[in-house]
């Protein structure tokens, strides 16, 4: 019979063995439920186990796990340097912070975190273990925190952080080159150094927690030289949304304040030098009328041959001599027009205008010029149209050089034509004509002053270039517009629109315009 005593053994035996299998299973429950990868690996680097963690990660299981190499899941730019780390391991016993990529079954790299330490069994090394940890996103954060802090560093404008009392916490190199310190100087200096007043300091800091600012200040360098500046502050905010710092960033624009004052300085060089040239055109025309003036009565009276026969040759002569004067007396008027509108100095008699009786005489001062071309001429003039409060002499030279252009620009034979219409509260005028037509790339010459469409030496058709300009100036003067609409070989259609006002009008006269063409009403009205 045996003692119970010579049982002890085996039942101590049986309890801690009991224990053990206890505890493996506590320890595989806790590496299962990890929210990091945990493996084990083998003398020679082949996977012997994976937790579920690090299997979702690569997407396998446990077939495409166990028994397989682990670098076949390294990213290949990563194997080298992971291979290392595991003689390592195997050398040192530990390997503490390792970093590498890998290369799950679908979708993108991973970034992982390993330590790893040796593994034994019954005091035999079998291999090692590692737990890893995903950083990609702390990788992804870390890249943006770089690439912000490299744009900040090579950044023109100054960018300074500071305390809620204004104590620089950084600076970047531009702030040193901006405000004359040397960068390391300005840690832990008071941003008020920046500034000529200590109290703009605090203002601008009370203005960031506030919510920001930007505006234009005075700054200070070391040397106390001050110069302008553009200053942006806002907060600078915790995960709690607690403003605990204040950026300021800084643009010098001494340069460009120094440019704006030679460009004021130019622009009013170049309106006075506008005003004399206006002022010149304005005189010389008047010079060149009083000779031109004799030009014509005189040719006026050898063609009515008061004092004597003249015979064809002579007749000739004088019937041209007197059609250039009059050519040139209307480019005389014209420059004389577009230099007083230029100066300042064009008056206008604000009168109701009965518009369709404006324009049938219009179409009959043209109508011989017309017919002579052969010209078939449309008008379609809306019955019953309201008075147009506008200058008559104007408003018709404005229609005469426009159907001047549609006759000249037309073929024998063509079609030009006349449309009067209100529309949207503006009276419309529209000349067309189905001409040659302006190519879309030299359409936007048609309004400046002695420019012509076809600038070639030997060009088809006579003229200044200044009717056009003209009719645009007359027209803003009446608080207008005109736009064209054109087609190379098919024609052209001129829009005037003038607003219908129903004034009352006290004083005649009125209108300025400035070197653009813009005007400035100074008539005395009541509605």
């Amino acid at each position: 019979m045996l003692n119970s005593n010579s049982n002890e053994p085996f039942l101590r035996m049986g309890a801690i063995e009991l224990s053990l299998s206890q505890s493996e299973e506590l320890f595989r429950a806790y590496v299962e439920a990890a929210n990091d990868m945990v493996y084990t690996v083998d003398l020679v680097g082949k996977l012997t186990y994976m937790n579920s963690y690090g299997k979702k990660l690569l997407g396998c299981d446990d077939r495409d796990i166990v028994g397989r190499p682990y670098l076949e899941f390294v990213s290949p730019p990563f194997r080298e340097k992971t291979a290392k780390a595991f003689g390592n391991l195997m050398s040192t016993g530990q390997l503490r912070d390792f970093e590498f990529v890998l290369q799950p079954r679908v979708g993108s790299e991973i970034y992982l975190e390993v330590n790893g330490q040796l593994l034994h069994r019954n005091g035999e090394l079998i291999g090692g273990i590692g737990i890893g940890r995903d950083v990609t996103e702390r990788k992804r954060i870390e890249k943006q925190l770089q690439m912000f802090s490299r744009a900040v560093e090579s950044a023109y404008d100054s960018a300074v952080i500071t305390d809620l009392n204004g104590e620089v916490l950084y600076a970047n190199p531009a702030a040193s080159r901006i405000f004359s310190w040397q960068l390391g100087e300005l840690s832990g200096k008071n941003s008020e150094v920046f500034y000529p007043e200590r109290r703009q300091t605090q203002w601008l800091i009370q203005q960031a927690i506030a919510g920001g600012w930007s505006g234009e200040i005075l700054c200070n360098r070391r040397n106390g030289e001050r110069f302008s500046a553009l200053v942006s502050v806002g907060p600078i905010c915790d995960e709690r949304d607690n403003t605990t710092a204040v950026s300021f960033i800084t643009r010098d624009i001494t340069q460009q304040k120094q440019i704006e004052a030679e460009l004021a300085a130019k622009n009013l060089e170049l309106e006075r030098a506008s005003r004399l040239k206006s002022e010149f055109l304005a005189n010389m025309s008047h010079e060149l009328r009083t000779p031109l003036t004799a030009i014509l009565g005189f040719s006026s009276i050898l063609r009515q041959q008061i004092f004597g026969s003249l015979n064809p040759k002579q007749e000739i002569y004088i019937q041209q001599i007197n059609q250039s004067g009059q050519h040139l007396l209307g480019l005389i008027n014209d420059v004389l027009d577009l230099s007083k509108v230029e100066a300042g100095q064009m008056r206008l008699e604000i009168v109701p205008i009965a518009l369709n009786e404006l324009c049938e005489d219009t179409l009959g001062l043209v109508s011989e010029q017309a017919r002579s071309r052969k010209l078939e001429v449309h008008h379609s003039i809306q019955l019953n149209l309201p008075p147009l409060m506008a200058d008559e002499l104007r408003v018709r030279q404005m229609l005469l050089n426009l159907l001047s252009n549609a006759i000249k620009f037309s073929e024998e034979g063509g079609q030009i034509g006349l449309d009067v219409e209100v529309r949207e509260g503006d009276m419309q005028i529209v000349v067309w004509d189905k001409g040659i037509g302006i190519p879309e790339d030299k359409q936007h010459l048609l309004f400046q002053p002695f420019q012509q469409v076809d600038g070639s030496v030997s060009r088809r058709h006579e003229g200044t270039g200044l009717g056009l300009a003209l009719t645009r100036r007359l027209t803003e003067l009446h608080f207008g517009t005109i736009d064209v609409q054109s087609q190379e070989g098919q024609g052209s259609r001129f829009t005037i629109r003038l607003p219908l006002s129903h004034l009352s009008v006290e004083v005649i006269s009125g209108y300025e315009a400035s070197n653009e063409g813009q005007a400035t009403q100074r008539l005395r009205m009541g509605w």
